[in-house]
């Protein structure tokens, strides 16, 4: 799953929502939770996270954001896998579904935190907030778009 090319945007989501509620597991194949939505920069239409439900808390459902360079996709077709045992999973921070509506600001400070947690290595240093939208959103707008 790379940048979408020129002329390609509303064939992203599409792809993108085959993906959706693929089973997440963990380094043992134990199954943690399932994806159920990817964000999306919707500049370049590259992929940046996925986003995997946690639960629920009092303010209703929650989230947890996956950079993309976190998941093993080499078995998309069943799943991904993530090498975070199950209480470094606990650790990584919740969203509520109303905080991943719209256009969804992602700064500095969070992205640094899920490069942490998830060990990644080489991770760009950005020193700005990253605005994405969920690909969900993407898939119904296209699906409103007349073809062109």
């Amino acid at each position: 799953m790379g940048k979408t090319g020129a002329g390609t945007g509303h064939q992203r989501p599409r792809a993108v929502s085959r993906a959706n509620n693929k089973p997440l597991r963990g380094p043992n194949q134990e199954e943690i939770t399932t994806v159920t939505d990817f964000l999306i920069d919707p500049q370049s239409g590259q992929l940046l996270f996925a986003v995997a439900g946690s639960g629920r808390g009092a303010a209703g459902e929650t989230f947890r954001l996956i950079p993309i360079e976190a998941l093993d996709t080499s078995r998309a077709t069943e799943g991904f896998t993530l090498h975070l045992s199950r209480s470094q999973w606990d650790q990584v921070g919740t969203l509520t579904d109303q905080e991943l509506k719209g256009r969804i600001a992602i700064n500095p400070e969070h992205q640094q935190r899920l490069t942490r947690q998830f060990s990644l290595r080489g991770a760009a240093a950005n020193t700005g907030t990253t605005e994405v939208i969920r690909a969900g959103d993407l898939a119904r707008t296209a699906r409103r778009c007349p073809p062109q």
